[in-house]
């Protein structure tokens, strides 16, 4: 079985909604307006042609990212958009970050020379710095699967390894979860038997000051992530392992196996039409409250080094 970090996340949060995508692989319902993607994707891809292309020998790198911004970010809304991918753009959204694609390629271009500054104040650079390294590691006949935005050995003083994964939000905590940066670092153990020294969330909106958030991941976290999956692996085998390929199994025998769990995030899903436990969430919100999210399940065991907030 094959099982990424998204997929686990997937399962963990609604093993429902892992049903649809990644089992029976439905075809979601509900369109996907991608604008609010295209800023974070486009200056992650930017910032992989730095350190991929080596783009940084050219004494006019700066320039030449720059000018590559609005091909980028074409390129991602064609991806984003084509058939099969069930994602649309939509400039009028009331909920889109931008309305207009020239807003998005100024973003962009102006985080390049802020990217650069962070790369340069934090010695981002070494004789190895890669960006969306395929980590997947085979396990006791299964795989698991990670490409990590950048994974370096920085120069001295520093000389550790990193790594670290981008964010394009301007809320800074909102979509982070500690448990990704375990789920790379455990694949990293993997292949060249050592954890890496630092892990982090790189922030592309921030000030280079306080640009990276660093925490330290330890044996003992990958261990527990790592028991985590296995459980996980074996109660989803077992759930398909019951449900019969033909004919097609009724709701309620899925849902014996991969039951829904209504959270707050229902509203993102994009099943959720297809979900009579969602939708009924959805419906009493203002009776239900949401789930108490204070104790952070999702970072226990991950400690933080420096906390730049």
């Amino acid at each position: 079985m094959y099982i990424s970090y998204s997929g686990y996340t997937s399962w963990y949060n609604c093993p429902l909604s892992y049903w649809y995508r990644y089992v029976a692989k439905v075809t979601p319902p509900e369109f996907d307006n991608r604008i609010n993607m295209l800023y974070g994707a486009s200056v992650g891809k930017s910032f992989e042609h730095f350190y991929n292309q080596k783009l940084w020998r050219s004494s006019t790198f700066q320039e030449d990212m720059i000018a590559r911004v609005p091909r980028i970010v074409g390129d991602i809304i064609n991806e984003e958009t084509a058939p099969g991918k069930n994602g649309y753009i939509n400039w009028v959204d009331e909920k889109a970050n931008y309305h207009c694609i020239e807003d998005v390629i100024k973003d962009v271009q102006d985080a390049i020379p802020r990217g650069i500054k962070i790369i340069k104040l934090n010695r981002l650079v070494g004789p190895e710095a890669t960006s969306e390294m395929k980590l997947d590691s085979k396990v006791q006949g299964h795989i698991f699967g990670g490409r990590a935005d950048f994974v370096i050995h920085r120069v001295p003083p520093h000389n550790d390894r990193v790594i670290l994964d981008g964010k394009g939000s301007k809320f800074r905590d909102r979509y982070t979860d500690k448990r990704q940066l375990r789920w790379y670092a455990m694949l990293y153990k993997d292949r060249y038997k050592v954890l890496p020294d630092k892990v982090g969330f790189l922030f592309w909106r921030s000030e280079p000051e306080t640009s990276i958030d660093w925490y330290e991941v330890t044996e003992a976290d990958t261990q527990a992530l790592r028991s985590a999956i296995f459980e996980a692996v074996e109660t989803i085998e077992n759930g398909v392992r019951h449900l019969p390929i033909a004919p097609k199994p009724a709701r309620e025998e899925v849902v014996s196996f991969f039951p829904a769990q209504p959270s707050c995030d229902c509203k993102w899903c994009n099943y959720l039409s297809s979900c009579e436990d969602g939708m009924r969430y959805e419906k009493n919100r203002g009776k239900i409250p949401d789930p108490d999210s204070s104790e952070d399940a999702e970072g226990i065991g991950v400690e933080s080094v420096v906390t730049r907030s």
